[in-house]
């Protein structure tokens, strides 16, 4: 597919509106920081873990597609390649709770000391193992999201189909790391916020989440561009039935 000069000057209308409403919020959290420093992590973990949530998400629904294959993919296939591209950045724009880690969780409190349920655990739950795990799951998944763009990119070029052969089985075990690292980081990020209590499913319900997520957006990325070349050519009743049955699923 070539990208059409109408959807080149669509998505850059998008990305100055973005632009606008991205420096306007990091004045108001700027505010916020100063105002209440405590309220300031908590909701900068809610608000930049859903817009990572879209880029790590996509990354699932790369991964998978690379995988099993079928048209559902091929057609938001470069949607999902300019989402798994921001990893480094979404994990940029989640590293501030670093900083905040005492703010926002209480097993980092001196106070958690006395609660044995959460001593227990202090091994796997302290500040420096967390931000250990927290760089490792994005170096992990940047060098999925880069190492699969170029082979992309590569197949562009050369037109060569055992690419697409390398993709998938570089693509399966990818998969299951992947899955493995999305799970414990949101174990880390948010299931901890209730240290006293778990749940072993909790990280993949919250994973499938974020890639339903990532769908969703796809999806409205489609019906916007579905007017314009290349997507007219290609876009019909049977493939949106295929993308709204994935969703269902």
């Amino acid at each position: 597919m070539t990208d059409s000069p109408a959807l080149i000057r669509r998505y850059t209308s998008w990305q100055r509106i973005a632009g606008v409403t991205g420096a306007v919020g990091l004045v108001l959290s700027a505010i916020g920081f100063v105002v209440d420093r405590h309220q300031f992590f908590q909701s900068w973990l809610y608000g930049s873990l859903f817009w990572a949530g879209l880029s790590i998400g996509s990354l699932g629904l790369y991964l998978l597609h690379n995988v099993v294959g079928g048209n559902w993919g091929a057609i938001i296939r470069r949607f999902l390649e300019a989402a798994v591209k921001n990893i480094p950045f979404s994990g940029i724009l989640l590293a501030p709770i670093l900083f905040g880690i005492p703010a926002i969780y209480s097993w980092a409190r001196p106070e958690a000391a006395h609660d044995p349920v959460v001593a227990h655990k202090f091994p796997y739950l302290n500040p420096g193992f967390f931000t250990i795990r927290f760089i490792g799951y994005f170096l992990i998944w940047t060098f999925f999201a880069y190492r699969l763009s170029s082979r992309s990119d590569l197949q562009d070029r050369t037109g060569d189909p055992g690419v697409q052969e390398k993709m998938r089985a570089f693509s399966a075990p990818s998969l299951l790391v992947f899955v493995l690292c999305a799970t414990f980081g949101f174990f880390d990020w948010v299931m901890s916020l209730e240290p006293d209590w778990y749940s072993t499913i909790y990280g993949l319900m919250f994973l499938l989440g974020q890639v339903l997520v990532a769908l969703s957006f796809c999806l409205i990325l489609l019906v916007k561009s579905s007017e314009e070349t290349p997507f007219r050519e290609h876009l019909n009743t049977p493939l949106y039935h295929d993308l709204g049955n994935l969703m269902l699923a």
